[in-house]
């Protein structure tokens, strides 16, 4: 939401108002600010994102305790976000995607701590359980993340999870592997 004001604050000031929103935040992100580097926002954005997420991360943490309905429904939110994100989006070496990176790695854990809470109390046929291996294998196909799909299948073996159906995220890697193949395929010389 503090995002969404800043960048509706900063699309006004612009003089060219024939740009399409989503492109300006595009460009943006991409080249530091609306005139390029000379006004460079990407700390204050840093910041934005990696406050948000973690105050969204300990809401969470808090509901788990509370309400195991809520912690569902948002789940399940999240979820939903992840399945609709293009297969690799969240891949990239630059110094935002670390920050992000290192959000998403305590995000994991915390989904690992509900699994194996769960497995804890038998408990291995929840929707929460199945939601938590989805969106961690999710995370993964998003960021290109081998170790989130090599947690996913160890999970599943070591508490001998049955009950969660993989198949559609599954498909959605594949569509990953066509989608690099098709890169690769577009590389100088082809």
């Amino acid at each position: 939401m503090i995002l969404y004001a800043l960048f509706v604050e900063k699309y006004r000031e612009q003089q060219d108002k024939k740009t399409n929103f989503f492109d300006y935040i595009q460009r943006f992100l991409e080249e530091g600010g609306p005139n390029g580097g000379a006004d460079n926002v990407s700390p204050r954005v840093q910041v934005g994102l990696e406050s948000g997420f973690k105050f969204s991360l300990s809401l969470l943490k808090e509901i788990r305790n509370v309400n195991k309905d809520m912690l569902v429904n948002s789940l399940e939110y999240l979820y939903q976000t992840l399945r609709f994100s293009e297969p690799g989006s969240l891949y990239s070496t630059d110094k935002l995607s670390f920050m992000i990176d290192s959000n998403l790695n305590d995000a994991r854990q915390f989904l690992v701590s509900l699994i194996e809470e769960a497995a804890a109390h038998g408990q291995l046929a929840t929707r929460g359980l199945e939601l938590a291996f989805k969106i961690i294998l999710l995370l993964g196909i998003v960021r290109s993340n081998v170790e989130d799909f090599l947690i996913v299948a160890t999970l599943l073996d070591k508490h001998k999870v049955t009950s969660v159906d993989l198949r559609q995220e599954l498909d959605y890697l594949l569509k990953e592997d066509s989608v690099m193949k098709d890169r690769e395929g577009d590389g100088p010389g082809q």
